[in-house]
């Protein structure tokens, strides 16, 4: 009779105490602030890059750069009738 009794205790107590968890309340709410900076310091991140690289862009302008695949020629550098 003891048994049945603790069993039926152990088995309503894993029962009961299986719930599932609760999120947290938050405790303030933030007003925004943090992103319209977050927004600004960005911009004006993205403004100095795009500076830098228009600056990085007249500097090369004039200068002429060669691939690999310019030194094959225009057939991918398939020589089609010559020998070594």
């Amino acid at each position: 009779m003891k048994i049945k009794f603790l069993s039926l205790i152990i088995i309503a107590a894993t029962l009961f105490s299986c719930k599932t968890p609760e999120p947290r309340k938050p405790v303030s709410r933030s007003s925004g602030s943090f992103i319209k900076e977050s927004i600004k310091r960005n911009q004006k991140l993205v403004a100095k890059e795009e500076k830098r690289i228009s600056e990085i862009i007249q500097k090369l302008r004039n200068r002429i750069f060669f691939s690999y695949a310019d030194s094959k020629g225009k057939d991918g550098g398939l020589d089609s009738g010559s020998s070594l």
